[in-house]
Order: structure tokens, then sequence, then C-alpha cells
């Protein structure tokens, strides 16, 4: 989890890690020099399995994300961005589902979206991009980040996620 100015849903994120129904995990927190309450609510928390690094200046979402797949120890890596909250079973499905999957790399899911006052709006990706998938993934990113779960082992093929930036 990289996090970067967002006291406001910061506690709900990492109560949705910490209430997860599968035990065996550990949540990697990457403070990106917050300017808000962040610092403070991050420094409150006291569990063995949260481990917490406060950067020193801003490097970015991508560079503290890759920060924290160096310090990652699991056999999974799990991605929840710091405005976002998993499902209660979420880990415990996931790794599962790639545990049963041999050939299955990355799994992701559908997520609820939510309003400021936490009322379900929708639900991304729609059952037509779903239905749709193989044509979709070509040119529309359909998987949401905070759902991926996908296996440490990769990392030493791919090297974490790209710094390149792209121009348009």
């Amino acid at each position: 989890m990289t996090v970067y100015n967002t006291e406001r849903y910061l506690q709900s994120s990492i109560n949705s890690i910490l209430n997860q129904s599968f035990k065996k995990w550990e949540l990697i927190i990457i403070d990106d020099c917050s300017t808000d309450k962040s610092k403070k609510i991050l420094r409150k928390i006291k569990n063995k399995k949260v481990k917490i690094f406060f950067l020193k200046k801003n490097v970015g979402r991508i560079k503290a994300l890759n920060f924290a797949l160096k310090k990652a120890k699991g056999k999974y890596i799990s991605i929840l961005d710091s405005d976002d909250y998993s499902n209660k079973r979420r880990l415990y499905l996931q790794e599962k589902f790639l545990n049963e999957n041999n050939k299955i790399n990355l799994v992701g899911s559908r997520v609820s979206l939510i309003d400021k006052g936490s009322k379900k709006i929708g639900l991304f990706p729609k059952l037509k991009e779903i239905q749709n998938f193989h044509h979709i993934i070509a040119y529309k990113n359909i998987i949401p980040f905070s759902s991926v779960m996908f296996r440490r082992r990769h990392l030493k093929i791919i090297g974490g996620f790209s710094t390149y930036k792209i121009c348009y």
C-alpha cells in the first residue's frame, strides 16, 4: 500500500486488511511524504504484521510501489490503494484460487464503486466488459488495480512496475 495524503480513507483501508479472514499476510505501507494527517494515523498502528516505511522525499507512486515490492516476503503480492477497501474474504479467495490454478499468475475482481458517503453507486468493470474481456483488454485496462493478487516469483521476470513515462 502506498500512501500519499489519504487521511480520510486510510484507517478504513488498513482495517480492511487487519480484518481479513485469511490470517497469513503482511502489510507493507509506504508513506510517500504525506502532508496531511496520514503519518499520524500510520504511527498509531501497533501490529507486527504491518511494516511501515516513511520516505524522506516524495518519489511518486510507481517508485513507492517498487520499494514496497522489494520489502514483500510472501508467496503472493496483493495490491490495495490507501483509499480503497478489501472485502473480508478477498485474500482468502484469491490465494485459494491461485493455489488451485498453477497456470494462472494474476487474479483480480470486480469492485464496488462508492461515493463519499459510502453509498454503493456501481460496479467496475461492467458485466459487458467482462463478457468481452479478450477484446477489450487489448485497448482498455478493466482490471481494478486494488483487486489484484499475483505470484511474487514473477517479479524476477518483470522486475517491478515500469517507471517509464508515456507521452501522448
